[in-house]
């Protein structure tokens, strides 16, 4: 029994299809392959029983007529078979070559006339793959849903892999595709109802494939002499690592065009990544890979081949190389220490091209003490045991590799565990001590929810479960520990907490507590009790980390309002990374109303006005009280300074003195409000500067206060802290402020050996425009602030300046004595150090602008106010800040950002589009290794240095046109690091992108102001060169020039709306699009979406911002779009301008002058070039038509393969003439189109010029060739004695214009009794096959005779080369060729030292006016004889090329045929000749089968018992016998082009080598005689 075929089966086939997998099982035809036939097969038979793989189709054969189509010819019994499944049919056309004019075409009628038309949903068309179908299309007739009849069409393109058939899709557009195997697969998109199909074809891959078309045979038993084929793969390869880079050099080849490089490394995930470069040199320095820089260390593989056109060599042998540090590493950065038990734990940045750290460490009070050498840490952290009890540590980390030893880290401090109890507040203390040392008065019992109580006899004793008296035991060796980060103070719960039990009611108003040793501070603490009625209530309870006098810290926690219960239950949380909760002492402290009665002396929450009824009685009252320690413990209350502090406050504001210091919190200044937005940038905050600084350790009272809220009620304020002058920027939030009081210790941010603490600042979390709060510190160090947020009043905006100037220059002149007494002699080690004006943390200023907030020290900006009046150096200030709020607009501009928009512009736009309620930070910073300033987090770091020049700024003023006629935006620096925060996500590329806007704030709109060269800018963009360049600046160049092309205005130019913006600003559109991708237009409703990456979205951006397709920009900038892109940016008009030519020059010239004559599409160009060897120099200019118009010339190169024409734009010049380097072509013909290029862009017509020849002759360059000689000339010099060189300066020889690249400089010199001897030093080995000897016209001495030629790789072991007398051809030159003395054939030695003898000239003057050295030169091939006349004619009489010999019979040109004939350079066994005529069609065209109608021999001298090799002088013959020539219409013009093939005897492996200038075939031919054996023609 036979397989069922199901729903299964066909789900599998599918499977297989859209994984391009071919398993037998799903191969239901038997055909070896899995394509949409068997799909059909399956669908046709679902059901049925499967006997075997010949199963019908879904279509019955029968129901399918085929038919030819217009002019096609094709057996009709062949076709009816096609379509039976039977043989393969031949269509061809009914005369002429198959082309798109000139098709074939075969009809499949599914429904005649009057029947029911099938559904299908596609069909398959299977073609021999010797013959494979390249192009086409198909056109099909279908009825639609409504029963109208339609028409369809699709282009066949073709797939890398069989193409998918999904399982479910709606219908769309039929596609037609050719598969790997050459099978049409046609997609219709759905099920339809299809009558008919007809498939046109007009390409096969037949058409100029050597190894298709062409026979080869060996004559004159030459098979054997076949040798191993010149695969042309790159030797020599080597590759010497750099640091963060390396360079990859080889031996150049022959016979190619370019060569590709293959690198292999691990990539981001450590899987094998390859990436291939392209190049046309011979070596390449590689600093970047799979999209970064290149890190030491990494292996690469490497490996190169050549290319020329499709043709690969093999690849070359493969090389390894690993880039490695050229220097000593860096200091290591953002040290970090923490103490332990008996301990520091460290680390640090693990730096790069680091291979292992030692770490220092000493005693800090032993200051002059040694430090103790760990070494050898291979991480980046290191745990330091064994030292002392609560002693401070200095520890340095040094980096190390195989170069040396970095410079030390900063210096980092920190203490060791204090194994000392801690050391909690005994006021007013309930649970005191009992008559056995117990803190368990009143406590009758004490549990714990979770966790362990650890070494606890009073516990194991107790006989109660979950006992925790252990904890008032006055012992800190017994403890509860949970192993968790919370317990019950983040997350209450009944099972969390410690629960106490009193022996009466107890009215409570704090609890303290403390662990074993000091670890992560706690975060949160939790009260509840029992009330009366017995049900648990929640005690509003805030906590503080408080230190003690023996520097123990603990927690104290303090409820808002007294509680009296008997049972309590208290919960402790600390951060989510601590790894448990341990409490080992705690205490119950009675109620004081002490705090609440001095609180209430207040009328409001920030504590600015006096209740009526306060005096100074009342104030006094309350201070004596403060005064007065608790009788029974003799303590003062824990709040005692905090609570003098608003005391006196009081007494001021009863003075009527006031109070400074508030803060007006601005509400639109809100990360919530932007939140939901997709800007696309990063780096901004929302902090506002609360005009304070703070200590590590400092406890400090922040007062919070708006209209209509309860004092407690929660507030949307956050406190942030700054570390001054860190490391990356440390911050902190401290703490969610509530309305009223919050009381907050300032904790440490770096253990850096400097000050510990800096600016402190507000954050408004919320988005409301009705809130309005007020913020005010006490306990800190005030700071000046600006606030010029909004203010837009000018005066106002100068009266807060010259206040400010005022603070500032009051507060920097007193830092000094300040910290003196405040810091270097006050109790809080934190700021305990020497004055140090770039590390105090007093010396700090923050400016609030609109879109800037500046935090930096208060002297630098002072600084540079400058001289003069207090108002001068304000308004100097203002000036400054002024800039910086216009360079942001202008900035925020340019990405279309504003808050000005239409009337009724949707909400939707506004909101999307708006400017960021958030600012941008420039924070004083300490810089890493190798910076100057950086963008990083939420902030811009710069150093002291850089400060000064926020206060440089001036405002820029444009003139009517929009120039800018003065003003300075700050440096490149600041600009490139606001770059990197607000440069567009969606196409941002690292140090490419952000330098935007640091290009835009520095531009003068000129060339000399751009940062890159518009020269390398040409060259990048006609260099044909793939992805992006590896100069930032350079490719930067490709952002600004889409600015110049689209931009409506001046460069600094803002404008009113958002509406005004999109309309002008290109980049503008570009970012707005960004954020609100479905915004962008679709003009053929294919709606923008991004997330391709950043090349392919910046070109889907781009080609919207400009509604034009800049494929052609864009592929000039080396980027090519995917199949998504290029279908978004084919909806609209190609961009015609030359964009990629785009100057600020030019530009400038064209705003000025828009009325000026342009060249678009005119014909006026006037060019000419001329060729030199393999260089070619153009002579460029245009008709006076076009005045100054003309920004510079793109120039195409234009060469013929396959009797095609291929163009390649290859430079672009703005000067009068233009220098093209074809030395990669070799041997080939070239012709030139120019075309002129204006200021707007546009383009000129092309100018076509003559074709020319390249000479690729191999001639080595002279840089740095020597020549040393045996004869002494009169031309040699000695230079005259001077100062620098007073003793007989050395002689200048004479000899080194031998290789002056000038043949008129001879030189002419005499060796007496020896012959002449010229040793030329190369400087490197160098391939050498052939030297070109020099001497043009009347010359003082004799040309060279007899001579001998060696070679030498050391100076010291000569081989001789050649030898033999040298005759002057008419030209003055005459070329050797080396041999090996055994074969007819030219060789190539390695060689540094050529060493030329004259022989038997000695005594007799010599003159050498050049000599030239050449390496291999590749293959050549004329057409032409030696007098310019092409050797075409009628063969007068039969010339016999192979006489009968064993095995062969005589071969020979019949008389009468037409015979071409020229010379080559090459090998005669892998070289093919091919003519082509003007219209590119092979002469003598092919037969049926496709073979070349015309033969050809490639003649080549006998080489005997030796293989054949190249020849520097061969000749071919191509000819068509006259029975061919019946009907033939010879063309006008020929041209020959030379291939080298990889294969013998099939000529696989082509590749186009040389090719001749066309030649004209005379009218009348003439005959021509062939001589026997000839290597020569002779025309008749």
């Amino acid at each position: 029994m036979g397989h069922v075929v199901d729903d299964d089966d066909a789900t599998a086939i599918i499977d297989a299809l859209e994984r391009h997998e071919a398993p037998a099982a799903c191969d239901v035809d038997g055909n070896g392959a899995v394509t949409l036939a068997d799909l059909q097969l399956a669908a046709a038979n679902s059901g049925k029983t499967q006997v075997d793989a010949t199963v019908a189709r879904a279509l019955p054969a029968a129901a399918a007529k085929a038919a030819p189509v217009g002019g096609t010819v094709a057996d009709p019994d062949a076709l009816a078979s096609v379509v039976n499944g039977g043989a393969s049919v031949e269509l061809s056309p009914v005369q002429g070559a198959l082309s798109e004019d000139n098709p074939v075409a075969v009809a499949f009628e599914l429904a005649p006339e009057g029947e029911e038309a099938p559904l299908i949903g596609g069909m398959t068309v299977e073609a021999p793959s010797d013959n494979a179908i390249e192009g086409g299309y198909v056109e099909y007739d279908y009825v639609g849903a409504g029963g109208e009849e339609l028409t369809g069409r699709a282009n066949l393109v073709s797939a890398p892999a069989p193409a998918p058939f999904l399982r479910s899709r709606a219908a769309s557009a039929a596609t037609a595709t050719v598969d790997a195997g050459g099978a049409i697969v046609i997609d219709f998109g759905g099920q339809i109802a299809v009558k008919k199909v007809t498939l046109t074809i007009t390409k096969t891959s037949g058409s100029n494939n050597l190894a298709e078309i062409s026979k080869v045979e060996f004559l004159n038993n030459m098979e054997d002499r076949i040798p191993e084929p010149d695969l042309s793969v790159p030797g020599s390869l080597a590759a010497v690592a750099g640091s963060k880079k390396f360079t990859v050099s080889w031996g150049a080849c022959t016979n190619v065009t370019g060569y590709e490089l293959s690198l292999t490394a691990p990539g981001k995930d450590g899987a094998a990544v390859t990436e291939v470069k392209r190049t046309t040199a011979t070596s390449l320095t590689l600093a970047s890979f799979n999209g970064g820089k290149i890190k030491n260390g990494t292996v690469f593989h490497v490996k190169v081949r050549s290319a020329n056109g499709e043709w690969r060599s093999p690849w070359s042998e493969e090389v390894e190389v690993t880039p490695k540090a050229e220097k000593a590493p860096d200091a290591p950065e953002n040290l970090a220490l923490t103490g332990t038990y008996r301990g520091i734990s460290a680390s640090w940045k693990n730096m790069e091209d680091t291979d292992s750290y030692h770490l220092f460490y000493r005693e800090k009070a032993d200051g002059a003490g040694s430090y103790t050498e760990i070494e050898g840490i291979a991480s980046s952290s290191y745990q330091l045991t064994g030292l002392k009890d609560d002693t401070e540590y200095e520890v340095y980390v040094v980096g190390v590799n195989e170069i040396g030893k970095s410079g030390p880290s900063l210096v980092a401090v920190a203490r060791t565990a204090n194994v000392n109890p801690a050391q909690l507040p005994a006021y007013r203390q309930i649970n005191t001590k009992d008559t056995d040392g117990r803190y368990l008065s009143h406590i009758v019992s004490a549990t714990y929810g979770r966790g362990t109580m650890v070494d606890s006899p009073l516990d194991a004793a107790s006989g109660t479960a979950k006992s925790a008296l252990g904890l008032f035991d006055d012992s800190y060796t017994s403890y509860l520990q949970v192993n968790d980060w919370d317990e019950g103070g983040y997350y209450p719960g009944p099972n969390k907490g410690v629960t106490v039990t009193f022996d009466e009611p107890q009215e409570l108003g704090m609890v303290s507590f403390a662990e074993v040793q000091d670890g992560v501070p706690f975060g949160k603490v939790n009260i509840s009790y029992v009330d009366e009625g017995g049900a648990w209530k929640t005690a509003d309870a805030s906590m503080q980390m408080r230190t003690g006098a023996n520097g123990r810290k603990y927690a104290l926690a303090k409820l808002a309002a007294p509680v009296t219960a008997t049972k309590v239950k208290v919960g402790a949380g600390r951060a989510w990374s601590a790894p448990n909760v341990v409490i080992a002492e705690m205490r119950f402290h009675a109620y004081d109303s002490l705090e609440a009665d001095i609180m209430a002396l207040y009328a409001d929450d920030l504590h600015l006005e006096l209740k009526d009824d306060v005096t100074a009685a009342s104030i006094d009252v309350l201070q004596q009280r403060l005064d007065t320690p608790d009788a029974a413990s003799g303590e003062f209350h824990p709040y005692r300074t905090a609570l003098q502090a608003e005391l006196d406050a009081a007494r001021k504001l009863l003075a009527t003195e006031g109070l400074e210091g508030t803060v007006h919190v601005h509400n639109g200044i809100s990360a919530k409000r932007d939140s939901s937005r997709n800007l696309g940038i990063g780096g901004l905050n929302a902090w506002q500067p609360l005009g304070a600084a703070a200590a590590a350790g400092d406890e400090i009272v922040v007062y919070a206060g708006a209209a209509g809220k309860a004092t407690g009620s929660s507030a949307p304020l956050r406190l942030v802290l700054s570390q001054q002058h860190a490391e990356g920027g440390a911050t902190k939030v401290l703490a969610t402020l509530k309305a009223g009081r919050n009381e907050i210790t300032v904790p440490q941010l770096s253990s850096l050996d400097f000050e510990k603490g800096g600016q402190l600042y507000v954050e408004y979390t919320g988005a409301s425009d009705a809130e309005h709060w007020g913020v005010r510190v006490s306990g800190a160090t005030a700071v000046p602030a600006l606030d010029l947020y909004q203010v837009a009043d000018p005066a106002e905006r100068l009266a807060r300046t010259t206040a400010y100037l005022e603070k500032l220059e009051a507060h920097v002149g007193g830092l000094a004595q300040f910290h003196e007494e405040h810091h270097a002699k006050g109790g809080n080690a934190s700021v305990h150090y020497a004055y140090d004006e770039k590390n105090c943390i007093a010396n700090a200023t923050d400016i609030m602008l609109d879109q800037m907030m500046c935090s930096v020290p208060a002297q630098q900006i002072l600084a540079d106010a400058g001289g003069g009046s207090t108002e001068a150096r304000a308004e100097r200030l203002l000036a400054s800040f002024d800039a910086m709020d216009q360079m942001m607009e202008l900035f925020y501009q340019h990405k279309g950002l504003t808050n000005s928009f239409e009337k009724n512009t949707p909400a939707a736009v506004v909101k999307a589009n708006s400017l960021p309620s958030q600012h941008l930070n420039i924070r004083y910073a300490r810089m890493f290794a190798g910076a100057f300033m950086y963008a990083a987090g939420n902030h811009i770091g710069i150093e002291w240095g850089s400060v000064p020049g926020l206060a440089q700024g001036a405002p820029y003023v444009l003139d009517g046109d929009g120039a800018r006629v003065s003003g300075s935006l700050f440096g490149w620096g600041i600009g490139h690091e606001i770059g990197h925060n607000i440069n567009q996500s969606q196409y941002a590329v690292a140090e490419v992108t952000n330098n935007y806007f640091a290009q835009l704030a520095s531009t003068k709109e000129t060339n000399a102001s751009a940062r890159f060269k518009y020269a390398d800018v040409y060259d990048r963009v006609t260099s044909g060169d793939e992805g992006r360049t590896g100069s930032v600046f350079t490719q930067l160049a490709m952002y600004w020039q889409l600015r110049l092309a689209y931009d409506a205005g001046g460069a600094y130019e803002t404008y009113e709306t958002y509406q005004d913006l999109l309309a002008n600003r290109f980049f503008a559109r570009v970012d707005s699009y960004a954020r609100a991708p479905l915004t962008a237009p679709a003009p053929g409703g294919v709606e923008l979406s991004l997330g391709g990456g950043e090349a392919q979205n910046i070109m889907k951006l781009a080609s919207a911002a400009a509604e034009r397709d800049l494929t052609e920009f864009f592929a000039r900038w080396g980027l090519s779009p995917n199949e998504d892109t290029a279908a978004y940016m084919a909806q609209f008009e190609p961009e015609t301008r030359a964009v990629c030519y785009a100057s600020d020059d030019a530009r400038a010239w064209a705003r000025a002058n828009k009325d000026a004559a342009d060249v678009a599409g005119k014909d006026v160009v006037e060019a000419s070039a001329s060729a030199n060897g393999s260089k070619v120099t153009l002579a460029l200019g245009t008709d006076a038509t076009v005045g100054e118009s003309v920004l510079g010339y793109e120039i195409a190169r234009i060469t013929l393969a396959d009797g095609k024409a291929q163009r390649e734009v290859v430079g672009f010049s703005t000067e009068g003439s233009y220098t093209d380097d074809a030395s990669a072509l070799g041997n080939r013909t070239v012709s030139y189109e120019v075309t002129a290029v204006d200021k707007f862009l546009n383009r000129s017509a092309a100018k076509a010029l003559e074709p020319l020849k390249l000479s690729g002759d191999g001639q080595h360059a002279k840089d740095g060739w020597t020549v040393a000689t045996n004869m002494a000339s009169d031309q040699d010099v000695v230079p005259p004695a001077t100062d620098d060189d007073p003793d007989a300066p050395a002689p200048v020889p004479a000899s080194g214009r031998m290789v002056d690249d000038d043949p008129a400089t001879v030189f002419t010199g005499t060796s007496a009794d020896a012959d002449p001897v010229m040793t030329i030093d190369l400087g490197k080995p160098t391939p050498v096959t052939a030297l070109r000897y020099t001497l043009q016209g009347a010359a003082e001495g004799a040309p060279l005779g007899a001579y001998r030629i060696e070679a030498s790789l050391d100076g010291e072991e000569f081989a001789t080369l050649k030898e033999g007398r040298l005759a002057l051809g008419a030209d003055g030159t005459a070329t050797l060729y080396f041999d090996n003395g055994e074969d007819p054939w030219v060789c190539t030695y390695d060689a540094r030292y050529l060493r030329i003898t004259a022989v038997g000239q000695a005594n007799h003057p010599l003159s050498v006016g050049e000599v030239d050295v050449f390496g291999p030169s590749g293959d050549n091939v004329e057409l032409t004889e030696a007098d310019g006349i092409p050797a075409i004619g009628v063969l007068k009489s039969d010339f016999e090329y192979q006489p009968a010999m064993d095995g062969q019979a005589a071969r020979s040109i019949p008389k009468g045929s037409v015979v071409f004939t020229g010379s080559y350079k090459g090998n005669p066994a892998y070289n093919v000749v091919m003519l082509y005529d003007e219209a590119g069609n092979v002469v003598g065209g092919t037969d049926a089968d496709g073979n070349l109608v015309a033969s050809q021999i490639i003649l080549a001298p006998d080489p005997g018992d030796a293989l054949l090799g190249e020849t520097s002088e061969g000749r071919w013959v191509y000819w068509i016998e006259p029975g061919q020539l019946a009907g033939a219409k010879l063309p006008a013009q020929v041209r020959a082009e030379l291939y080298r093939v990889d294969d013998a005897l099939t000529n696989v492996g082509q590749r186009l080598t040389s090719d001749s200038l066309f030649a004209g075939v005379p009218e009348k031919l003439p005959e021509i005689e062939l001589r026997s054996g000839a290597s020569a023609a002779a025309n008749d």
